[in-house]
């Protein structure tokens, strides 16, 4: 296939009316595939080669942060960016356009009524076709296979087309259904005659299908260029509808994403969004986030979920990050969820993963509350060691994470300075013996976990008190202790999380 550039997808009637405002030295740059930007850290997101279309909706509130997204853009070789203003960004911003000229970056502005859609399937189906149709005398027929195709006639017009255009049956295979027609176009009377001439539809390097020919004499040249266009026109038309799911599923995400951002939005639009992808929002809900080994799409995670499936539950893919908006009257319940989608995940990644239950809400402006607690929650339990919390359950890492890095480390020195100082001197373990004995509650089970006699278990908690001057059967001082293990285990996310 050969390169499609920036100039390229700029030649296509979709995008008539198209501006190049900046990087016009970059508009060879090589596109590979197009995307929507959703979301305002979407340099976690994108693949080299990707153009990227947005209404700015992520950039509404900081139109000066451009210039440094279009650095992080053209760093990581993306194709370009192409804005639709005056819906949420009136105008670009100068600083904006000099750095994307100083970086050859292509920056487009598109018409406002521009289709995303039409862009995306418009250079999907160019992008993924591994070959294009070579030239031959029967252009009237060639020009109808391929209109067929561009107007979404389907794949049985194209048979019957090129049925009627050999004067044979034609049997093609593609899409999971089979389409015949004899040689006067009848449906069903293709396939009567043997041998069968086969010949494959492929979409990038994929094969998604063939187109089959009846009868006993070869193919002259010009049938066989007939064939080949009808196999191009096949793909062209597959790759269409891949682009059609692919956006579907992408502005699916969209919606999500502004939903968890907490984009006040249009109710209106909100109820018919949810009703279109059949998710009742309303009632109590919680928002589940999991931390994956590796990336998973979005049918293995539907696929992982309990009871209800991805149709019925908003469910969606961050890389190897997986979100979940689950209804839940109680926190047991969204844990009970939890855990079981942890469980499913785990045996479909083959890996752990971490899963985090965010607050409860009686209304879907309180779902972006409820992402923000789970991933405070995600990232406690990331620096605690475990496997599954719950906001709620987290009540004094929340308070700890408040009061600020210097305070944690303030906080903990003075409650276990001289333990800690005992282990750096002489590599010890009195910190994680002190930790395991206030977890278990219990000398005997703590040592059981540490691997250690039972008396080495009690000399350890003696020399801890003979260090802090502290007795260990005092309740309060068991608290205080805790709390210090607590908020040196946190210090590292003080700095980055602030729970509400």
């Amino acid at each position: 296939m050969s390169v499609f550039t920036v100039t390229d997808l700029l030649r296509l009637p979709v995008l008539h009316g198209s501006l190049v405002v900046a990087g016009h030295a970059g508009l060879g740059r090589r596109i590979t595939a197009v995307n929507v930007m959703e979301v305002p850290d979407i340099e976690s997101f994108v693949h080299e080669g990707d153009l990227l279309l947005t209404t700015a909706y992520p950039l509404r509130d900081r139109s000066g942060d451009l210039a440094g997204l279009i650095q992080a853009l053209s760093d990581r070789g993306l194709a370009g960016l192409a804005v639709k203003l005056g819906r949420y960004l009136d105008e670009l911003p100068a600083e904006a356009v000099v750095r994307a000229d100083a970086l050859a970056f292509p920056l487009l502005v598109v018409p406002d009524n521009l289709s995303f859609n039409e862009v995306i399937g418009a250079a999907f189906a160019i992008i993924l076709l591994d070959e294009q149709p070579e030239a031959d005398t029967t252009e009237a027929i060639r020009e109808r296979l391929t209109r067929v195709a561009l107007a979404g006639g389907g794949l049985d017009a194209i048979a019957r087309t090129l049925a009627l255009a050999l004067d044979r049956g034609v049997r093609l295979r593609a899409a999971g259904a089979v389409y015949s027609f004899d040689h006067e176009g009848v449906q069903g009377g293709g396939g009567s005659s043997r041998p069968r001439q086969r010949f494959p539809i492929t979409v990038g390097e994929a094969l998604r299908g063939s187109l089959e020919v009846d009868g006993t004499e070869a193919l002259t040249l010009t049938q066989v260029r007939l064939v080949r266009q009808a196999c191009f026109a096949a793909a062209l038309y597959v790759a269409q509808v891949q682009a059609s799911v692919a956006l579907d599923e992408r502005l699916r995400t969209v919606f999500l994403e502004e939903l968890v951002a907490g984009g006040e939005g249009d109710r209106a639009i909100l109820a018919e969004r949810s009703h279109l992808f059949s998710w009742n929002l309303s009632g109590s809900r919680a928002v589940v986030l999991a931390q994956l080994g590796r990336e998973l799409d979005t049918a293995a995670l539907a696929q992982s979920a309990p009871q209800e499936s991805a149709a019925q539950i908003p469910l969606w893919s961050r890389g190897s990050e997986a979100v979940a908006i689950i209804p839940a009257n109680t926190r047991a319940e969204a844990v009970d969820w939890a855990r079981q989608w942890q469980a499913g995940l785990e045996q479909q990644g083959r890996h752990q993963v971490r899963v985090a239950v965010g607050s409860l809400t009686r209304h879907p402006r309180e779902i972006k509350d409820s992402h923000t607690h789970a991933r405070q929650a995600l990232a406690i339990a990331e620096a605690t060691g475990r496997d599954l919390v719950q906001h709620h359950d987290l009540a004094i890492e929340r308070l700890l994470l408040s009061v600020g890095h210097d305070d944690l480390d303030d906080l903990a020195t003075g409650q276990l300075g001289p333990v800690e100082e005992f282990d750096a001197r002489s590599g010890g373990q009195l910190s994680r013996t002190l930790e395991c004995y206030l977890g278990h509650g219990n000398a005997a089970l703590a040592g059981r976990e540490l691997g250690v006699h039972y008396n080495t278990m009690k000399h350890r908690l003696a020399r801890i008190s003979e260090l802090l001057d502290a007795d260990l059967s005092v309740p309060e001082t068991r608290l205080s202790l805790a709390v210090a293990l607590a908020a040196r285990r946190l210090q590292g996310l003080a700095s980055r999380v602030r729970p509400l």
